[in-house]
């Protein structure tokens, strides 16, 4: 594990109309210290290939897919077999996040991030 890596956690199925803004949305964060692991369930469009130009480019993104759909709970366990971080963060192959959530949520919450403990947080970043 790499020190405060934190692993997204993106479930995808026949998403080529929104994989590649959700992937810059991650790339755009100003805290660096990340991996996407994608698992496409399964998708008769072509949302791997979309993922695989970006895989081209940069190494923190991870695909793997499916050879049957199996549903989005399955591929985030998937996803979470081959995360690598510290930290877990889920975001779903159509939604974005603006350039702060992971850094704000370092800086909200210090005293999570120095525990031991294992705790599930949601807080909202505007």
């Amino acid at each position: 594990m790499q020190k405060n890596l934190v692993s997204i956690i993106t479930p995808s199925f026949n998403s080529e109309k929104f994989i590649a803004e959700t992937i810059v949305s991650v790339q755009n964060q100003t805290h660096i210290n990340w991996e996407m692991i994608i698992v496409d369930d399964c998708s008769t469009d072509h949302t791997a290939s979309i993922v695989e130009r970006f895989i081209k480019n940069d190494g923190r993104i991870h695909l793997f897919r499916l050879d049957k759909n199996l549903g989005a709970g399955i591929a985030r366990d998937i996803a979470l077999s081959k995360a690598k971080g510290d930290y877990i963060a889920f975001l779903d192959a159509d939604d974005l996040w603006k350039r702060k959530p992971i850094r704000c949520f370092y800086h909200g919450f210090p005293a999570f991030f120095e525990s031991e403990e294992y705790l599930f947080l949601f807080r909202w970043c505007p």
